[in-house]
């Protein structure tokens, strides 16, 4: 399922770059991370509107990669609803592009 999202990103944004970060498959803008491979699911960043919408989808999650420590705007989206990863990678890329971006 991520490598359909990786395949289907680069196609739709030919500036977006796969890589790693932290052992973990990620996509990249301008060398600053939009989102994702987390243990099968899509780890995602958005803005905090998107971030409190995203978390209306079922089994969406603020992203916690350590213990106790919640990283505010980053939304770990399950695999069972990876139909929405490209709609929420694409406001990834929106944020990234704003003057909001953090």
């Amino acid at each position: 399922m991520y490598s359909e999202l990786v395949e289907e990103a680069q196609a739709a944004y030919p500036h977006i770059e796969a890589g790693e970060m932290f052992s973990m498959a990620c996509l990249k803008l301008d060398d600053k991370v939009l989102g994702g491979d987390w243990h099968g699911d899509f780890v995602v960043k958005l803005s905090e509107d998107g971030a409190k919408k995203a978390l209306e989808i079922t089994g969406a999650v603020q992203f916690s990669p350590a213990t106790g420590h919640v990283m505010k705007q980053w939304i770990v989206v399950p695999a069972a609803v990876s139909d929405r990863w490209f709609k929420l990678l694409e406001q990834a890329v929106e944020y990234r592009m704003s003057h909001e971006y953090k």
